[in-house]
């Protein structure tokens, strides 16, 4: 079986080359030029994510299904799921300055990782507590400290 493989593609190594192929597969069933990914398979991800959005119970996505009565078109996946759910997260991801502690990573890498890794987040943020919280009993234990002085 012979792959052809475009003259612009890169010849570095294998893994550029599937990444660039991956891109350009992305690009052309989206038609979206501003989502970059470094993760090897993210771009596959994300079109995976779309077909969920498509047809899926997806809270998103269920109001403009109600509107049809059926699957959406990928078109209306597709824009769906980029103003409803990829906006959003990356919106999030900007506000709160995230990508400093990620050199090298873009908004798409940080919401695939999100995602990838939810319930382990979920897991994570029960336990760690805010900073109110910590000088709330920093306050609390000088004051013990004080009264057993005295």
């Amino acid at each position: 079986m012979e792959i052809p493989i475009p003259r612009d593609a890169p010849q570095d190594s294998p893994e550029t080359l599937f990444h660039y192929l991956e891109e350009r597969a992305f690009r052309e069933k989206t038609d979206l030029s501003t989502i970059r990914v470094t993760v090897p398979g993210g771009y596959l991800e994300l079109l995976r994510l779309i077909q969920c959005f498509q047809c899926s119970s997806c809270p998103n996505a269920e109001e403009a299904r109600t509107q049809k009565g059926h699957c959406l078109s990928w078109e209306e996946a597709v824009s769906g799921w980029y103003e409803h759910c990829y906006l959003g997260a990356v919106k999030v991801i900007e506000e709160h300055r995230i990508l400093r502690r990620f050199p090298n990573r873009t908004p798409a890498d940080l919401y695939l990782f999100t995602l990838e890794n939810l319930d382990l987040l979920r897991k994570a943020v029960c336990f760690v507590p805010s900073r109110r919280t910590i000088t709330q009993n920093r306050w609390k234990l000088r004051q013990i400290a004080r009264t057993k002085q005295l």
